[in-house]
């Protein structure tokens, strides 16, 4: 392996490290949230995020230990107050760094089949950020019901 290549891959590991902590976090967050919000189609929502969120660890963990590195399984913890409105402001912010990771793991991707599956999980991230983005504007419209 050349000096490029291994520069691009330790920078690949390096972002999907990065990657895994938000989608881990993500996953192991939104059941509470889901529990805790009223609206129906706002839990629907957000758990499609979760769902989403542990495909996204499986495909990222699954690579960076073919990749020859362990998975840090850390995530941040749950906030003490909840605050929807914050809580989804910090999650939009965290599926536009995913979509970032992503796309910068599709362009230096080893292959052409895991940069064909980091352009498709950076197209999840783009419609989660739309997902996000209806939360907050329902949260907002509705604030009296969560």
């Amino acid at each position: 392996m050349n000096k490029k290549t291994e520069d691009e891959i330790e920078r690949l590991l390096d972002n999907l490290s990065e990657a895994l902590g938000i989608e881990y976090t993500m996953i192991i967050h939104y059941p509470r949230l889901v529990n805790i919000l009223k609206d129906k189609e706002t839990r629907e929502l957000a758990s499609k995020l979760g769902t989403d969120s542990l495909r996204h660890v499986d495909i990222v963990a699954k690579t960076i230990k073919e990749l020859g590195r362990e998975p840090n399984w850390s995530f941040e913890p749950f906030p003490d107050e909840i605050d929807f409105v914050r809580i989804f402001q910090e999650q939009l912010r965290s599926e536009e760094l995913a979509l970032k990771l992503h796309r910068q793991n599709a362009a230096i991707a080893p292959s052409l089949s895991l940069r064909e599956t980091f352009r498709n999980v950076a197209n999840d991230e783009e419609n989660h950020i739309e997902i996000v983005r209806n939360i907050l504007s329902r949260l907002t419209q509705h604030a009296t019901s969560y």
